[in-house]
């Protein structure tokens, strides 16, 4: 008897440990799932793709907007009544998405399904604080959902450009609804934490959770992590706009031969930090290799300059750079972040997840609307521009640290 029941409790460690790579799949599943077919939408709806990219900037940023919204919202809420209204909104707005003819219905719909499934992002965030108790273990789950949400990334678009290919593109929001019920059954089974929510109104929760922006150091981490966020996030959806005109590559192919390099870093995110802590545990030593690994991805796209044509490959090493750097950096600025914070913790992962996705939306609407192969250059200064902020933020920690000491 006693065995079972440690069995029992072994599994549900497990899948404590795993469920926020597992919600963030679901959310980042929901962003990049189109991302290969995208500039082919203007064929099936009849529209500019200029249309069809404002919607995906808009998609981030509304997301990254809500995001304030939902942390008010499921502050103090069980795990299970939070899964079972995501999911349940989630698959009807998924179904309508999949299933209209009018454009304007399509956006709508999609960008719903973005905004209801950033609850995953935001909720992964705190999950492991509210569930374990070892700081190894929180760090080690707290990296795992980085890992998630990067594999996500390459894999959803990979999946739905291979599904687009032989089935049409409506079906690719299955493989979301599939994950959806995954989700709600794992919540289900891990239950609600052993904790006393506290009893506060909607409005009272939404007015504390900006009481973090007054610590300042909470606020230098958000605005490292937004900068670095906007390059990637933004980097990612641009590659088949990039590529696809240019060169003629196919969208699976795009998935598989450009995004998948400058997503690898995130995917194999556990092995990075860890590696690379064993022969530097100092972390000014650290921040300064991947700041710098970051400001070599800025001065790249310079190289564009040169007259002959570059191979395509060529075009995502400043992806790639700025993805290893970010990669490494991510665990180590939420953690000091939110170390700090101490009550409204999904408040508090609400403003990290706004102010976020709300610089990648901006970053995608620039890269987008004025960012071509023709003018790559301006890439580099919209990278350099953004590590310039992050390391002055950096010093500043620093700096205010010493002070403490």
């Amino acid at each position: 008897m006693n065995t079972n029941k440690s069995s029992t409790n072994h599994t549900t460690k497990i899948l404590i440990t795993l469920f926020p790579m597992i919600l963030q799949i679901g959310y980042w599943g929901m962003l990049k799932l189109m991302v290969p077919v995208l500039p082919n939408l203007n064929t099936v709806f009849a529209v500019s793709t200029r249309d069809i990219s404002t919607m995906v900037s808009l998609s981030f940023i509304l997301s990254g907007c809500s995001s304030i919204i939902w942390g008010a919202l499921i502050e103090n809420r069980s795990n299970t009544a939070i899964m079972s209204a995501v999911v349940s909104s989630g698959i009807v707005a998924l179904t309508i998405t999949a299933t209209t003819n009018t454009f304007w219905v399509f956006c709508i719909f999609y960008i719903t399904s973005c905004i209801i499934t950033n609850v995953f992002s935001i909720y992964s965030r705190h999950f492991p604080m509210m569930y374990l108790r070892d700081p190894a273990a929180i760090k080690q789950s707290i990296t795992l959902r980085l890992s998630g949400g990067y594999f996500a990334t390459f894999f959803a678009p990979f999946l739905g450009g291979i599904i687009s290919k032989y089935w049409g593109w409506r079906y690719s929001f299955l493989v979301i609804i599939i994950w959806l019920i995954i989700i709600y059954i794992i919540s289900k089974n891990i239950g609600d934490p052993n904790i006393k929510y506290e009893d506060s109104t909607f409005w009272q929760t939404l007015t504390n959770s900006f009481s973090h922006l007054k610590n300042l150091r909470f606020r230098r981490n958000l605005a490292i992590l937004s900068c670095g966020n906007a390059i990637t996030q933004s980097y990612v959806v641009s590659i088949p706009f990039w590529l696809e005109r240019t060169y003629h590559i196919t969208a699976d192919k795009i998935a598989f031969y450009y995004l998948l390099p400058v997503l690898l870093p995130g995917i194999i995110a556990p092995l990075i930090p860890g590696y690379i802590a064993q022969h530097h545990n100092n972390d000014k030593i650290r921040i300064i290799l991947y700041m710098t690994i970051f400001s070599i991805a800025g001065i790249l796209p310079f190289v564009a300059i040169m007259p002959n044509r570059l191979p395509a490959f060529f075009w995502i090493i400043p992806g790639l750079l700025s993805n290893i750097s970010m990669v490494a950096l991510t665990p180590i600025i939420s953690y000091n972040a939110f170390f700090q914070i101490k009550t409204a913790q999904n408040s508090a992962s609400s403003l990290f997840s706004m102010c976020s996705y709300l610089s990648g939306g901006c970053a995608m609407y620039i890269t987008l609307h004025h960012i071509n192969i023709n003018n790559f250059y301006l890439e580099g200064v919209l990278i350099l521009f953004m590590a310039i902020i992050m390391c002055y933020n950096f010093i500043a920690i620093n700096r205010d640290l010493r002070r403490v000491k």
